[in-house]
């Protein structure tokens, strides 16, 4: 880890933004405020909150046990709303002359100008398409299999936004492919994967793209991941890959084909 590393890999993730110029100014506000022993409370919190998230030692100790989906969840440890929500109101408060106070208001004024349009734009703005928030596809699929299913939690193979929402809708349908898996392929090239993912590549390989290495090869890896279905999109047309390995259609949808495995 250096300091290069800390800041490109702080970049990448949230940007190059003004807000973090906002966050330094309103910790150094505080801490002038603060009595000494808390100004260096706040200075350690601040350091290690930079620092222990963004390196790439961290990520890989985090990222093998609660996954690298979620290990960016560690900026939520950054207090950055109430940080500057403490510096607002500390400074308000101090403010006894009636121009500050004017300025205070101003300043408020200009931060709802610039962030209210911003954040009500149109384009921001999602309408669900049904009562549970989730796209029609979801729910399609997921009936397709309630309605053929001879087990309570059978495991299902899909491309991963659709695998992610179906077990959000239906917490018994079962994750066949692991979501390190689906991640360590959108990192690594083709043919770098680790014993333990060559099944699961093969796999992602047909649901994601309708495209297999071997189909021996798909049929074996699909067989010794003890998978009960499989979901493809119509637009791919794998429906003859999918039965040649010995899946059987059991449900077509506006948009994805589920198989069964016999």
């Amino acid at each position: 880890m250096n300091a290069q590393n800390v800041s490109d890999t702080f970049l990448q993730y949230v940007g190059n933004e003004y807000i973090w110029i906002l966050v330094i100014l309103a910790t150094g506000f505080l801490a002038a405020k603060a009595p000494k022993h808390i100004r260096k409370k706040l200075l350690v919190v601040l350091i290690a909150a930079v620092i222990i998230p963004f390196n790439d030692f961290a990520r890989k100790v985090i990222g093998q046990v609660a996954e690298f989906t979620t290990y960016y969840r560690f900026l939520w440890m950054i207090p950055v709303v109430f940080l500057l929500s403490a510096a607002l109101a500390e400074a308000t408060t101090k403010v006894k002359k009636m121009w500050g106070r004017v300025i205070c208001v101003l300043l408020a004024l200009c931060c709802a100008v610039y962030i209210v349009p911003s954040f009500y734009a149109r384009s921001n703005v999602v309408l669900p398409a049904n009562a549970y928030g989730i796209s029609e596809d979801v729910i399609e699929v997921s009936d397709i299999i309630s309605a053929d299913k001879s087990e309570e939690n059978p495991s299902v193979g899909a491309a991963y936004g659709l695998l992610f929402t179906l077990h959000v809708y239906d917490p018994s349908l079962l994750w066949g492919i692991s979501r390190n898996a689906f991640q360590y392929f959108d990192r690594q090239p083709v043919g770098s994967e680790p014993e333990k993912y060559v099944d699961q590549y093969e796999v992602i390989l047909a649901v994601s793209y309708g495209v297999t290495t071997d189909p021996t090869k798909l049929q074996e890896a699909v067989r010794g991941l003890e998978l009960d279905y499989l979901v493809v999109k119509n637009d791919l047309q794998a429906g003859g890959l999918f039965e040649a390995i010995g899946c059987q259609n059991v449900g077509v949808g506006a948009n994805y084909t589920v198989y069964r495995l016999v």
